[in-house]
């Protein structure tokens, strides 16, 4: 193998793909490793855990093709510490890479292409999604999935396709047994809908940060066993294994009732939870909200550190006799839910204390999160 390249283009490459390489404590090396594959005009990177692949191409002199997989962190701290000029690369047996870049040198030992794992798949197609609207759905659904594996399925996001009065629709959800997130939006039509797919949210959090949103629309691929999706966009493609098992019906835990209905505006909130959250840390993360006719109290107490209460405006709808009511969330839950609320104003649907309480935008996305309140004894602020 042997060619010459940008550094600015390599090394924006090994940014990316280096994301999915394992730590340099894995199992294997191999999986510490980038793959760099030569061919006519192109260098394709590529890196994997098993979970999460990437790759990406960059454009390319090659003056004879080849390949050789390489630590990915040692390249990429040398290629980085280059002035921005032509990187030049061969390789020598044992799968050594010599590298070249003005009055710079490096001999990187690496290992022999064939022992990186074989990634390739007969995929097919399924939808074209606009890269603008799949970055929104997934920063404000994906956060809410599981972070622990003693349920497998929770860690995923189901990506639902529907097709309704001949519009296909995307329903993204995620679920982690103490909130729900769930967006539904329309999308172009695909060849063939492949009706429920649950991605690990690790990786569509992942391909949030690589894609662009002028890049042109992401391509959505399915193997024919359905066990494995690819995002390609332009020269960069990320491939994960799916979630195998039956995802939660959401749809059911969602109330279609309220006996409160407050609307507030959203940065207001967001700076009284943000205020709150910073004695409710050493308080079981506990953030109360006290709401009557045309306010709402945000207010937490730390036993060591004292205590902070704010109010806001706010118009309260009540849909019976009851005016007022005091709840508790997890602070963290609330800013996470608000740092994501792309509307100026937010409903906050509630029932009582212990039941779950709705989050959403009064406009924009078909945007819902469900948190469910601490249940905790009466105390004093």
């Amino acid at each position: 193998m042997q060619l010459a390249c940008s550094q600015t283009d390599l090394a924006r490459a090994l940014s990316v793909v280096s994301r999915a390489a394992a730590s340099r404590r894995a199992s294997d090396r191999i999986f510490a490793c980038v793959l760099l594959k030569a061919s006519e005009g192109e260098l394709v990177l590529t890196a994997t855990d098993l979970e999460i692949t990437i790759s990406k191409r960059i454009k390319a002199e090659v003056n004879s093709g080849g390949a050789v997989a390489v630590p990915a962190r040692t390249f990429m701290g040398w290629v980085r510490k280059l002035d921005p000029a032509p990187v030049t690369m061969s390789v020598t047996e044992p799968s050594t890479l010599h590298l070249n870049c003005n009055r710079c040198r490096a001999n990187i030992k690496g290992f022999e292409a064939e022992r990186f794992p074989s990634l390739s798949s007969t995929m097919s197609q399924v939808a074209s999604l606009s890269p603008a609207l799949l970055r929104s759905m997934i920063h404000q659904v994906a956060f809410a999935a599981a972070t622990n594996n003693s349920r497998p399925v929770l860690t995923g996001v189901l990506m639902r396709f529907l097709n309704e009065d001949s519009q296909s629709f995307l329903d993204m959800a995620a679920v982690d047994g103490f909130r729900l997130s769930v967006r539904h939006e329309p999308v172009d039509d695909g060849s063939e809908p492949p009706g429920e797919l649950i991605v690990p949210a690790r990786a569509l959090l992942e391909l949030m940060r690589i894609i662009v949103e002028d890049g042109g629309p992401v391509s959505l691929q399915v193997n024919q066993e359905n066990s494995k999706v690819c995002f390609c966009q332009g020269d960069v493609l990320l491939a994960t294994q799916l979630v195998q098992g039956k995802f939660p019906g959401y749809e059911k835990l969602i109330p279609t009732t309220h006996t409160l209905r407050v609307i507030t505006d959203t940065e207001a909130f967001l700076k009284a939870v943000q205020m709150a959250d910073i004695f409710a840390r050493e308080a079981a993360n506990i953030v109360y909200l006290s709401i009557t006719p045309g306010h709402m109290a945000i207010t937490a107490t730390s036993a060591e550190l004292g205590n902070q209460a704010g109010e806001i405006d706010a118009m309260v709808e009540p849909q019976g006799e009851e005016k007022s009511m005091r709840i508790a969330f997890s602070g963290s839950f609330l800013l996470d839910i608000l740092t994501r609320v792309d509307s100026e104003q937010v409903v906050l649907d509630v029932i009582d204390p212990s039941s779950p309480a709705i989050i959403r935008p009064v406009a924009g996305s078909s945007l819902v999160h469900l948190v469910m309140p601490m249940e905790l004894p009466e105390t004093k602020d």
